[in-house]
């Protein structure tokens, strides 16, 4: 026994050192994180006097722009409709592979941050987001605040008092609930919104006001501005908008942005010098991922009929997605042919027309994929059917109950991208919206030079018209091409 004493000495003596190092190293780190956090707070904090020292400078007048319009002319009230009869042209396109799509994902569960345990000076703020409960801290003082008054002086005072108050676990779950949950810009001003309209139900101009703090404090160009009566959110977008006043401030135009529509033309505010130093972000409202909400499926009967055969589906929509995107901002082409459709809607869906597409030649794929947009939605524009103009994302064609040439042309495009493989490009006349298709063998028709290559016409809104038929009344206009 006493011959292994020695061994036991050493592995005690191994094990008390290895634990005080791991002791030492985790006293190392918190100690290391400390100063961190510390030199992160004292930065923090010589922001937010610098900024106080700009908005206690003069404040100038800005003047409004009057918004642009996507369309330089009203749209047709009525579209005309071709012949059905047609001549069979040969073409050497190939038969299509169709991309079937997978059976629809699994419903995405909403991510549930760690239980809040609040601090003595904060409270807890509930409520409903699109079906998900959340919950978020914020300084108790907060909803103290008083109402301020519309001048500079005062909202440079709101800066300094709110400001002064430690918003740290606040933007610890702004963060979270933004990689996790919201995922996209819109859903994060909406949520933001929110979280001020809660703590502030009757004041619109401290709904703003702690908007704009906590969108400064989480990295976006976010401005004031006031006139004799309110305070405005102003934002600076990646995209142009459409249909929205702005006014142009170092070279960014900033829009009034809310959850809700503007209540008519502004004329001019009045706004601060400067900006927050390293508050760069600019809302982006290309959606590349929709926020995980949950789902709220519902169907909605389509026929069409395609030569002497009529077809029936059965798609799904998630209403959810819907009344996410009801007061979306009108922007570029891009941001809404590119926007996924719901997982459940895609796959049911396309799902069902692959089986129809199945062994067709290109050019009958596409044709068969016409008819389908062309006859199983009817017509009216955004003018008729809201009083405004109002583009769709994929998944509200399938919702509302008529739809116009640009909200086709997207839902068309993605169809023949995802279904065909086959790529598009988005035709924009000066009144008018339609797609050209790039095909594998030569075809006769109608076509646009892109690139170098011949896209021919495909017009999802000229009722019984194939492909390469043009509407008659922009066969001899040149359109702006717009890449999908």
């Amino acid at each position: 026994m006493k011959k292994y004493l020695p061994i036991f000495a050493l592995l005690f003596l191994s094990f008390f050192l290895l634990n005080t190092s791991w002791k030492d190293i985790e006293q190392k780190f918190n100690e290391k994180s400390k100063q961190l956090a510390d030199k992160y707070e004292k930065h923090s904090r010589m922001l937010d006097e610098k900024f106080s020292k700009t908005l206690s400078e003069k404040w100038f007048e800005a003047k409004f722009k009057e918004p642009e319009k996507l369309f330089d002319e009203p749209k047709p009230a009525d579209v005309p409709v071709a012949p059905v009869e047609k001549p069979v042209v040969p073409d050497n396109t190939p038969v299509v592979v169709v991309a079937v799509p997978a059976a629809a994902a699994v419903p995405a569960v909403v991510p549930e941050p760690a239980p809040i345990r609040e601090e003595e000076d904060e409270f807890k703020v509930t409520f409903g987001f699109f079906g998900t409960i959340v919950e978020i801290v914020v300084p108790q003082k907060v909803k103290s605040i008083k109402p301020v008054k519309m001048k500079n002086s005062a909202i440079a005072a709101y800066w300094q008092q709110v400001s002064s108050l430690n918003h740290k676990n606040t933007l610890t779950r702004l963060h979270e609930y933004q990689t996790n949950f919201l995922v996209n810009d819109w859903a994060y001003l909406m949520f933001v919104q929110r979280v001020s309209k809660e703590l502030y139900p009757e004041d619109g101009n401290l709904q703003n006001l702690y908007t704009w703090f906590l969108l400064i404090k989480t990295g976006y160009q976010a401005r004031i501005g006031y006139d004799n009566e309110r305070v405005y959110l102003l934002l600076p977008c990646t995209t142009q908008l459409y249909s929205k006043t702005f006014f142009k401030f170092d070279n960014e135009n900033f829009y009034r942005l809310s959850s809700m529509p503007d209540e008519g033309q502004m004329g001019s505010v009045f706004t601060y010098p400067g900006a927050y130093p390293e508050a760069n972000k600019r809302l982006e409202l290309k959606v590349k991922q929709w926020p995980f909400l949950k789902e709220d499926m519902k169907k909605r009967n389509l026929s069409f009929n395609y030569g002497k055969d009529k077809y029936n589906l059965s798609v799904q929509y998630n209403q959810a997605l819907i009344d996410f995107v009801k007061d979306y901002p009108q922007t570029t082409v891009d941001a809404y042919t590119r926007a996924p459709l719901s997982d459940s809607s895609q796959a049911n869906m396309k799902k069902k027309l692959a089986v129809l597409l199945k062994g067709k030649k290109e050019t009958e794929a596409v044709d068969i994929l016409l008819a389908f947009v062309q006859k199983a939605f009817s017509y009216k524009t955004d003018e008729e059917q809201f009083g405004r103009e109002k583009w769709f994302f994929p998944e509200e064609t399938l919702f509302y109950p008529y739809s116009d040439c640009e909200d086709r042309s997207v839902i068309f495009a993605q169809l023949v991208t995802d279904l065909l493989g086959l790529k598009v490009v988005m035709l924009h006349y000066p009144q008018h919206m339609a797609t050209a298709v790039l095909f594998n063998g030569e075809v006769s028709g109608d076509k646009v030079k892109y690139d170098g290559k011949s896209y021919v016409v495909c017009d999802p809104t000229y009722v019984n018209a194939s492909h390469g038929e043009a509407m008659p009344a922009f066969r001899k206009v040149s359109p702006e091409v717009v890449e999908f």
